[in-house]
């Protein structure tokens, strides 16, 4: 009898372990962000340590991808998200390139001002300020706290609503990620060296919504506040797609 019970009592652990074991497997994460688009092209280059990013037009033409992607809000929250689809990288939107070890390779970055040297460099510095100015003006006497910080939420920021899912186009270049002109970045190019075949590709979104929270005017965290929107915390990394090498 003691053994039927010994037994017994091991099966109903043994089920509720399983259980629970299958039960996490299948939880759904909170929020999800899936590549829909088959493969990512890049260009083979072994002269990365150039200053002048892709040798012309049409190689950064060959070099240029749309993904297809979607966002989805699985939670019972409607959350708040930062980023531009179209300026890649940027915002809270990254990428991720890792091995056939799974391994991340590191994206590496060349300084310089956009525009080269002399006079082709000062007009481009004038004409930054002059765009600087002119945003400058449009939320002039609003209570901003910070500027720069507000005009990126204001144009790059949408909510997603509880089970609600965002279908996106994202512009990428590999194995150059070049910075959209208008924004005359410092660092006109970031990039991945040795890409290979066997190279799988992914999205991270990771935010700090304390700067957002501090530097957003009172009355928008209230509008906010009074509509229930969280800014979304946690780090999402999408599903990964292999890495198409062009010669």
């Amino acid at each position: 009898m003691k053994k039927i019970l010994n037994t017994t009592l091991y099966i109903v652990l043994f089920y509720c372990i399983t259980g629970c074991s299958n039960t996490n497997s299948v939880a759904k994460e909170k929020v999800t962000i899936r590549i829909t688009s088959p493969e990512i092209n890049s260009l083979k280059r072994d002269d990365l340590n150039s200053r002048l990013g892709y040798n012309n037009e049409l190689e950064k033409l060959k070099a240029r991808n749309v993904l297809n992607c979607v966002i989805k809000n699985n939670s019972d929250e409607k959350l708040l998200f930062i980023f531009d689809p179209i300026r890649f990288p940027a915002g809270a939107l990254e990428s991720c390139v890792t091995d056939k070890n799974n391994i991340e390779k590191k994206l590496k970055k060349i300084n310089n001002i956009l525009g080269g040297e002399g006079e082709s460099s000062l007009q481009i510095l004038k004409l930054k300020r002059e765009l600087v100015k002119y945003r400058d003006d449009q939320y002039e006497g609003m209570d901003i706290p910070n500027i720069n910080f507000y005009d990126d939420y204001h144009k790059n920021s949408f909510v997603l609503m509880p089970g609600e899912e965002k279908v996106f186009k994202l512009k990428i270049y590999l194995p150059i990620l070049t910075h959209n002109p208008a924004n005359f970045d410092e660092l006109p190019f970031s990039y991945y060296n040795n890409l290979s075949n066997s190279d799988r590709f992914s999205l991270i979104y990771r935010l700090d919504p304390t700067i957002y929270e501090k530097s957003l005017p009172k009355w928008e965290l209230e509008a906010l506040k009074r509509n229930g929107i969280k800014f979304y915390k946690d780090s999402i990394k999408s599903n990964s797609i292999p890495i198409n090498l062009l010669n």
